[in-house]
Parts: C-alpha cells; sequence; structure tokens
C-alpha cells in the first residue's frame, strides 16, 4: 500500500469482511506496524497475530545503523555475534525470554561494553522486551513476545517470515512490461494468475509433494530446529550462541 494510513487499513479490512463472508482467520503474520497491527485487532479479535522475524531483524539492523555501529558490526565478529544473540532471543520460550535477556546483557560481553551497548539494549527493551521500572517489574513493550517469538514456529515447522508472499507480490508485479497497464490487460493477466493458482491448489489437494526449498535454506532450518529441540539440554548463553551463528542480517 502507499497509503499506509488507518483509514486505508480499516477500509482495506472492511472490503476483506465484505468479500468473504463469515471471515475469522486464525492466524496472519505482519510487518511491525502498530497501526496495521491495532486495526486489524479491532476487526479480527480472535485472530493470532505474528510478526515477521524477518522484519524483526530489520528493525534491530536499522537501530545499529542509526547508532552508526554498521561498520563495528561487519568488522567485529565478536560484536556481531553478540548482536545475533539479542536476535537469537525469539528463539526462546516466551516465559523464559525475560530471564534469559538478563542473562544475556549481565554476560560479561555486555558489561564490559555497557557504554556502546546501551542505546541498544535501551531501544530492544522498550521495543521489544518492556523497560524496568521502579517495583523492579517490567512495562509493556511495543511488541509483545508472543508476536516476535519464533520458538514454537521452529519445532511446529511452521513459517517464521512473508518473504514467500513478498517474492510473489515481486513476480506478480514482474509480469506487467509497463508501469501503467490498460485495465483489460490487467484483468487478463489476473486470470492467468488464478487459474495458475488453482492448479497449484489441486496439486496440493492430490498430494503432490510442495517445492523444495533452496538447499542453503533447508540446510539451515535443520540446523535451526536441532539447536531449539536441544533447548533444554544447554545453558541458555550456549543456547543463544547456537542459534546466532544460524542467523544474519
Amino acid at each position: 500500500m502507499v497509503d499506509r494510513s488507518k483509514d486505508s487499513y480499516i477500509e482495506v479490512l472492511k472490503v476483506l469482511k465484505s468479500l468473504v463472508s463469515n471471515l475469522t482467520p486464525q492466524r496472519i503474520m505482519v510487518d511491525f506496524e502498530m497501526a496495521f497491527i491495532s486495526d486489524f485487532k479491532d476487526e479480527f479479535p480472535t485472530t493470532e497475530i505474528k510478526g515477521c522475524f524477518f522484519h524483526f531483524q530489520q528493525c534491530l539492523w536499522r537501530k545499529i545503523q542509526s547508532c552508526g555501529l554498521q561498520k563495528m558490526y561487519g568488522d567485529d565478529v565478536e560484536f556481531s555475534m553478540q548482536i545475533r544473540s539479542l536476535s537469537a532471543l525469539a528463539f526462546i520460550p516466551t516465559n523464559n525470554v525475560i530471564r534469559t535477556f538478563e542473562e544475556l546483557i549481565d554476560s560479561t560481553y555486555f558489561l564490559e561494553n555497557e557504554d556502546l551497548l546501551s542505546p541498544i539494549i535501551n531501544y530492544f527493551e522498550d521495543t521489544w522486551i518492556g523497560r524496568p521500572n521502579r517495583n523492579n517489574r517490567r512495562r509493556s513493550p511495543q511488541f509483545y513476545f508472543c508476536m516476535w517469538n519464533c520458538y514454537d514456529s521452529v519445532l511446529k515447522n511452521q513459517p517464521r517470515t512473508n518473504n514467500a508472499v513478498k517474492g510473489w507480490h515481486h513476480a506478480f508485479n514482474s509480469g506487467f512490461a509497463a508501469n501503467h497497464v490498460t485495465i483489460w490487460k490487467f484483468i487478463n493477466f489476473l486470470k492467468g494468475e488464478q487459474s495458475l493458482q488453482e492448479v497449484k491448489m489441486e496439486q496440493s489437494l492430490s498430494g503432490e509433494p510442495s517445492p523444495k526449498k533452496r538447499k542453503k535454506y533447508n540446510d539451515s532450518d535443520e540446523r535451526l530446529f536441532k539447536i531449539v529441540s536441544q533447548y533444554n539440554e544447554i545453558t541458555s548463553i550456549k543456547y543463544l550462541s547456537g542459534v546466532a551463528h544460524n542467523l544474519k542480517f
């Protein structure tokens, strides 16, 4: 969407509800846009909302850039590993996220580099964890753990990103030879896309296997699944390190 205003989001959601009677999606994956999330909750209060892990990482990467630390991330192996350990908190069970976060920031590297890392830690607390208050409790973060957590998604082999959808959008847009096409060409293109998707649905219903992932992505998923499956067998810091080795910005 070009116009990402509250009114535009509400209008799109209402149109969807009008097109499909009793539309009650079980789960939706979104970017971390508060306006859309708020509007979606109003229209579909029972739907589980999950954030895209790719965009979770992009949020953290933009903070690294705003702090002027992108060069250090590229040059300093230890620094980049510790930053990815923050990102790896998404693979901790939700009931242990705060405890593990506190273990991480109390570890030697974070304590010895407190001045350097404090802007990133403050951002991470405000946005994803919740900043401590006077009662030693934490305020509500901007995004709750359940939205950005991937622990169950890995074990259940559920998507962690909406990159496949964005890939489809890119392929769809690339199907037009010009920026502005006639309505008739657009309709014919939609008909062709509908026919293609109907064929894919029939193939799926008939039991044909889904297209295989690229080997590097499949290998990465297998390594990540193995590490996440061992969560209760190793220390939290070692677990974060293991996950971090399989992440990149």
